[in-house]
């Protein structure tokens, strides 16, 4: 169903030995660092795998994203403690007592590029899907599972043509995500509500 979006890229972070691959065919595969392979994944009945990221990354050797409007981020995220508030801008992170955690990050030389919190919380222990979906300048919007917040929107984005990529941690490895990723995808569109559900009852199996 990922596929079928036209991602700009798609991991399914089921490989049992680095490169993490991306299933676009678009090449932006990502180096491991330090990440734990095969471990149980998000989606039910299926034999694909996740990472555990255990203070470790993926990243692109190189600038390999560009960001613009509209835009949509899919993660499956299953942290090891509660998933509080998300900022989103250079980093994607959670708040996790006074430290924070990079669950992806861009590397931008735009320090003014620090987004918006979620607002919304999972449980720790058990897998949720995060959805960041930036319409424009003005109108953004948050999504864990089937539930959703509406928002002002991320600003100006990076000027840059190129953006380097580390998913699991910063790029210096100093905010360590601590918990299990899976099915991460960066589409260059804004999805509805309504196509994230029905992405989130696929995998889940939940019959209409």
């Amino acid at each position: 169903m990922i596929l079928a979006l036209n991602p700009v890229a798609y991991y399914r972070l089921g490989d049992a030995s680095g490169p993490l691959v991306d299933a676009t065919g678009n090449g932006h595969e990502l180096t491991v660092d330090a990440l734990q392979l095969d471990q149980t994944g998000a989606i039910n009945n299926d034999t694909n795998l996740a990472i555990n990221c255990n203070g470790g990354r993926g990243y692109t050797n190189g600038a390999a994203f560009t960001l613009t409007y509209p835009f949509t981020f899919l993660l499956w995220m299953r942290p090891n403690g509660f998933f509080i508030n998300c900022p989103f801008g250079k980093k994607l992170a959670y708040n996790f007592g006074v430290e924070e955690y990079a669950l992806f990050y861009f590397l931008s030389d735009t320090p003014s590029f620090l987004g918006q919190g979620f607002g919304l919380s999972t449980p720790s222990g058990q897998w949720s899907l995060v959805s960041i979906v930036g319409i424009d300048a003005t109108h953004h919007r948050f999504g864990v599972n089937k539930t959703y917040n509406s928002g002002g929107g991320f600003g100006a984005l990076p000027g840059n043509t190129g953006l380097e990529f580390s998913l699991g941690n910063t790029q210096s490895k100093n905010a360590g995500f601590d918990g299990k990723l899976d099915e991460f995808a960066f589409i260059n569109s804004a999805l509805s509500t309504v196509q994230i559900d029905a992405l989130y009852d696929k995998a889940t199996e939940v019959l209409p």
